[in-house]
């Protein structure tokens, strides 16, 4: 990770803090959505970039298979 993102980040870490728990929550479980997508984005770039498909069944259960669910 580069020198800046470290540097926002870890601004961001103190900010997030200084709220509340309950928002500290909600924030936390939409950034880990926001993840999540930006993950699944990838691979669909990725897949097309490559010139293929991969069925969507298969795609979710391997998602499933990764990262719970």
């Amino acid at each position: 990770m580069n020198t800046a993102m470290s540097r926002t980040l870890d601004k961001a870490l103190a900010e997030l803090s200084e709220l509340p728990e309950d928002q500290q929550a909600t924030l936390v479980a939409r950034i880990e959505d926001m993840i999540a997508r930006a993950k699944v984005d990838a691979r669909l770039a990725a897949s097309e970039k490559r010139g293929g498909e991969m069925p969507s069944d298969v795609f979710f259960a391997q998602l499933r298979a990764r990262y719970g669910g």
